[in-house]
C-alpha cells in the first residue's frame, strides 16, 4: 500500500474506535451491555476510555511510524482492512441502536 493509503486506513480505524467508545458508553447508559467480554469487564472503569481513546490511537500511530517495516506485508494489511470493515459495521450497528433508543 502507498503511504497515503496506509495513513488514511490507520486514521479511519482510530476515528472508528473513538466513535465506538462514545456509542458504547451511551448504550451502556441506556442499560445495554458491552458484547466484548474483555471490554465488558472494564466498561465501568476509567480503563475503558483510556484504552479506546488513547491506547488504540497511540498503537495505530506507532504502526504509522514503522510502516516501512510492514506496509508490504499482506497479512498485516489484511488484518488492518478487516479491523476497518469490522469497526465500520459496528458503527452502523451503533447508529441503528441509537435510532431505536431515541
Amino acid at each position: 500500500m502507498k503511504n497515503i493509503s496506509v495513513g488514511l486506513l490507520l486514521l479511519n480505524i482510530a476515528l472508528l474506535s473513538i466513535i465506538d467508545c462514545l456509542y458504547t458508553i451511551s448504550a451502556v447508559s441506556y442499560g445495554l451491555g458491552e458484547v466484548n467480554p474483555i471490554m465488558d469487564a472494564i466498561i465501568q472503569t476509567p480503563l475503558f476510555p483510556l484504552i479506546k481513546l488513547f491506547i488504540i490511537p497511540i498503537a495505530l500511530l506507532w504502526l504509522w511510524t514503522i510502516r516501512d517495516k510492514w506496509q508490504h506485508n499482506g497479512l498485516i494489511n489484511l488484518g488492518l482492512w478487516t479491523l476497518f470493515v469490522f469497526y465500520g459495521a459496528l458503527t452502523v450497528w451503533h447508529i441503528m441502536v441509537q435510532v431505536r433508543l431515541g
